[in-house]
């Protein structure tokens, strides 16, 4: 179990610093300049202002970086210490809640696998750890998987 407590952190450590430091540079320019072209019908009169938006957007984008990060603290956290397993079932609350966020935000299904499948492969392997820690009576203070 440890050692896929460690993946998952190494790889959402990465992968916000990725997101955050060479994606943050890249798509800068869409975010603080966002062409207002969107569908009128599914999504109503625009409400927000320009600045509005521009901020909403670079607040979205470094929050799915700053989640990312705290989900490997997480797993980190669960990997260090079998008594804070817990903190991994938390990071796979929040991989769950990544999830169910991108497919909100389309209402389609492929949207959370198109835009976020490494959320989808910790999801999954924080699930089965998480159900193997209840299936085996783990998951009490100081035990180990």
């Amino acid at each position: 179990m440890t050692a896929a407590y460690w993946f998952i952190s190494f790889a959402s450590g990465f992968l916000a610093a990725v997101h955050t430091f060479v994606g943050g540079p890249v798509v800068d320019d869409s975010m603080t300049a966002p062409q207002l072209n969107y569908d009128k019908i599914r999504y109503g009169d625009m409400t927000w202002k320009s600045d509005e938006l521009r901020h909403a957007l670079v607040m979205s984008f470094y929050a799915g970086g700053l989640l990312a990060l705290t989900i490997s603290v997480c797993f980190a956290m669960a990997a260090l210490d079998p008594a804070k397993r817990f903190l991994a079932q938390m990071g796979t609350v929040l991989c769950f809640g990544m999830s169910g966020a991108a497919i909100a935000v389309d209402g389609d299904v492929t949207m959370a696998i198109s835009t976020a499948p490494p959320v989808i492969v910790w999801t999954v392997l924080g699930s089965v750890g998480t159900l193997a820690l209840m299936l085996s009576g783990g998951g009490g203070k100081g035990k180990t998987a």
